[in-house]
Formats: C-alpha cells, structure tokens, sequence
C-alpha cells in the first residue's frame, strides 16, 4: 500500500522587475539540506547554485520559469520569498560592534522587507550629444558567478574586468537613425574601446542605482554613539538564517 503524499501550500508573489506574478512551494526537508550545506561551507559560489536549485524545484507557475533569466535582485527576493516559508518568516541575528566590541541581538522579519529602488534609475543611458546610447540589461546570476570568481583572484575588478561585465550587460546600441541588436564580440570590444571616461560613468550609475533588497537597524552601543548595520544583497540575508 503506497504512503500518503504530503502535499505542499502554494504562495503567490510579484517579481520587482515586472511585476509578473510567481507560484512557489516551501522547500523541502531534502532541499533543505542544500541550502544548510551551502550555508556552513560560507562558499559564495556554492550560496548561489544551491539558491539556483531551490529556485528552481519550488517555482510551480509559469511553468517555463528561468531562474538564469532573472535579474539577481528578483532571485534575492524569491529566496527571501521561499525562506520565510519553508523555515521562518523572522531570522535571529547578533553583530559585534567594531567600536565598543560588545555584541547586539536583533530581529528581522523577512516579510517587512522591501526593494528599494532609484526613481532615477534607467536602462537606456545616452552616451553622446549626437544621439549615441546604449540599452542595458540586469546582470544574472552567472554573471554574478563569474564576477565573484574573478573577485576572489583579483582583490579589486580591474579596468578590463569592469568593462567586460558592461559588455556582458549591453542589450542594445543605438544612434539617430537605427537600433543595433546584433554585433559580433570583435565589434563591442572596438565600441567599448572608443569610450571616454565620462561615458563609463555613465554607464556605472546603472549599476549603482539597481533595486536591491536591503534593511538598516540602527542603535545606540555602550559608547553612547549612534550606529547602524546594514544588510545588503542575498548573501548578508542567506548567512543571517
């Protein structure tokens, strides 16, 4: 006689980049052993192929879900989405002061947590007077695999690894007359090259103003001083739980 099946609740959300609306179940005791072997190994790498299968087993709807396709701040809120189910919605979390040394306990509810956005922020930056512009698309989570590998070679991204994460990015490029969808890596690289400094500027306040999911606690240490602790991006939000 076969074992009763167990049937999981589902859980509707919106994505922060469109607004498309996203199923999911709680992950299971057998996911769940991804995620705390990820989490004692504090690999970064092994953080996000772990998000990556958790993802993609809970997602029920659409069914043609891509979890490579999202931008990295619509997989840090599906996670913090799909954790505050499967495990609990409030995360315990203690912090050494650097000034007074002493250690503060504070809670965090997942569901409290908002994107914050720059009503600034745009895609398209406008790179000349003349009409020349580029249209940029969010980094994925290869992409970010591939940044923190060479961030872990390199202790800071250098000039030719920063241009090579905007090329990656570059959706299209545009002038007056035509939109340019189509180009060989030969072709981007003499682009990019006849770029001045102001035009990469440009370009960085894409990735500077991107939503990201984040929250402050500020406090008071035995100093009698004002202090704040900021949690920013997936992994502060992943080692928390």
């Amino acid at each position: 006689m076969a074992l009763p099946k167990i049937d999981s609740a589902i859980f509707t959300t919106t994505l922060p980049s469109n607004g498309n609306k996203i199923k999911y179940r709680p992950f299971l005791v057998k996911e769940e052993k991804i995620l705390m072997t990820a989490q004692e190994s504090k690999d970064e790498d092994g953080i996000l192929d772990a998000v990556r299968q958790l993802l993609t087993n809970c997602v029920v709807s659409p069914k043609e879900f891509d979890v490579d396709s999202l931008p990295m701040f619509d997989i840090e809120w599906l996670f913090v989405k799909l954790r505050a189910v499967s495990v609990n919605n409030v995360i315990e979390l203690k912090y050494k002061d650097r000034e007074d040394k002493q250690s503060y306990e504070f809670s965090l509810d997942l569901n409290e947590l908002e994107m914050t956005s720059n009503p600034e922020h745009t895609n398209v930056i406008q790179l000349t007077d003349d009409g020349i512009g580029i249209t940029l698309k969010y980094p994925n989570i290869n992409m970010i695999k591939e940044m923190e590998l060479k961030e872990i070679a390199d202790a800071e991204p250098t000039a030719s690894q920063s241009l090579e994460i905007i090329k990656k990015c570059i959706d299209t490029i545009f002038d007056e007359e035509q939109v340019y969808d189509q180009f060989s890596e030969k072709e981007l690289d003499v682009f990019l090259g006849d770029m001045n400094h102001k035009m990469l500027e440009k370009i960085q306040v894409f990735f500077d103003t991107m939503p990201k999911l984040s929250h402050e606690f500020k406090y008071i240490n035995k100093e009698g001083n004002n202090r704040s602790i900021k949690l920013e991006g997936m992994a502060d939000f992943f080692t928390s739980g």
